[in-house]
């Protein structure tokens, strides 16, 4: 099985503006609007986790329902578009989708509002990563990597190319 077979597709509603700056951002870090949504998403999610494994989230939870009005309980739970949103495609893992359900589900909160707060406010930190010159730093060890890992794979190549030519 690839990892295409293990995706879903997965639609978020987000306003215009918000989809404005993503897309300046993913132009930015040199990716396509749609993979830095899906790492957004992605590390959103492990952090959530990390929170969760240590307590905070647990903690943040109670604070938030013991100040938290029943109109804004039930708007929060509410599911409804705005006018000014579109709905966004996201081919997905199906592993990502079932652990913000989970989230969603312990927090009390549609998958939905989970997701579009993980996207803003992981926007909202690489917008302050990015006014501080720490994204330039961030897309060289990006490059780094990636350069290592290509270097790696001819060598990996080479490796078993010779392997084959030795065996003959």
């Amino acid at each position: 099985m690839t990892a295409k077979d293990n995706e879903i597709q997965f639609t978020v509603n987000l306003e215009t503006e918000l989809l404005e700056r993503l897309k300046a951002m993913a132009e930015h870090a040199g990716l396509s609007r749609h993979k830095l949504m899906v790492n957004l998403l992605t590390t959103g999610i492990e952090e959530i986790e990390a929170l969760e494994y240590v307590g905070i989230f647990q903690v943040a939870l109670i604070i938030r329902n013991a100040t938290e009005s029943k109109d804004k309980a039930d708007s929060r739970k509410s599911d409804e578009n705005k006018a000014s949103e579109m709905p966004i495609p996201l081919r997905i893992s199906k592993a990502i989708v079932d652990r913000l359900d989970r989230l969603a589900d312990r927090g009390d909160i549609k998958r939905q509002r989970l997701a579009r707060n993980i996207l803003e406010v992981g926007l909202e930190e690489l917008e302050t990563a990015k006014k501080y010159g720490l994204t330039h730093l961030a897309k060289k060890i990006r490059d780094m990597h990636d350069l290592f890992t290509d270097v790696l794979s001819m060598g990996r190549q080479a490796f078993f190319a010779g392997k084959e030519v030795k065996g003959k």
